[in-house]
């Protein structure tokens, strides 16, 4: 189960499989003092970033096999994920 302390009345489910790219410091810095709440479900870990994550953002570490699992825990069918990408086909269920 992936639970979160929200602090505000917006959360945004980033779920994000790989690499982070390049930019990732910057998208931080974006939403740094936004009014939302960033959920990344990852399987990057955070404490190996070299800038500090404030506290709006959100980090859940997981691998791709078992968000799959978790998924399909959730629905009365199977759930086909192949790979990260399809997680655009189940985005409303996020």
């Amino acid at each position: 189960m992936i639970t979160i302390k929200k602090t505000n009345d917006i959360v945004l489910i980033i779920p994000y499989f790989g690499k982070l790219p390049l930019y990732f410091p910057y998208f931080i810095e974006s939403v740094r003092d936004n009014n939302i709440d960033i959920l990344f479900i990852t399987n990057s870990l955070a404490n190996t970033l070299s800038f500090p994550i404030p506290d709006n953002i959100k980090w859940q570490q997981i691998d791709f096999e078992s968000i799959k699992i978790l998924i399909n825990h959730r629905f009365k069918f199977e759930v086909s994920l192949a790979n990260p990408y399809k997680f655009c086909d189940i985005k409303p269920f996020l």
